[in-house]
C-alpha cells in the first residue's frame, strides 16, 4: 500500500538548512517534482548575503572577474565568477567588503 506523507515547506526548511544554493539545486532538486518546486521556492525567498568579494583580472584573458571565497564545512573554497551584465537580484542582501 502507497501512502503519502505530506511534509510541509517549514519542515523541509530546517532539516535542509545547512545546504547551499548549489547542493539544493542539482542534488535535492533531482530526487522528485515535489521537490524540485520546493527547491525553487525556497531559493526565491531566501536572503543571500555576498559577504566580501574581490574583484581582479580573469587569469590567461583580458577580462575581469569576481573571486569568491567560500568555507563550507571548514574548508576554503575560492571560485572564479563572470562580472554580471544585470544588477543583483532583490534576495542578496548583503556585501560586508569589495576589494
Amino acid at each position: 500500500m502507497d501512502e503519502e506523507i505530506c511534509v510541509n515547506n517549514d519542515a523541509w526548511n530546517k532539516a535542509f538548512s545547512f545546504l547551499g544554493p548549489f547542493a539544493l539545486g542539482h542534488i535535492i532538486a533531482l530526487i522528485s517534482g515535489d521537490f524540485d518546486h520546493w527547491v525553487d521556492t525556497h531559493l526565491i525567498t531566501k536572503k543571500w548575503s555576498l559577504d566580501s568579494l574581490k574583484i581582479c583580472r580573469a587569469k590567461g584573458r583580458n577580462a575581469a572577474e569576481i573571486d569568491k571565497l567560500f568555507v563550507p564545512n571548514g574548508t576554503e573554497v575560492e571560485r572564479h565568477l563572470p562580472i554580471p551584465l544585470r544588477p543583483p537580484p532583490a534576495n542578496v542582501i548583503g556585501l560586508n567588503i569589495c576589494r
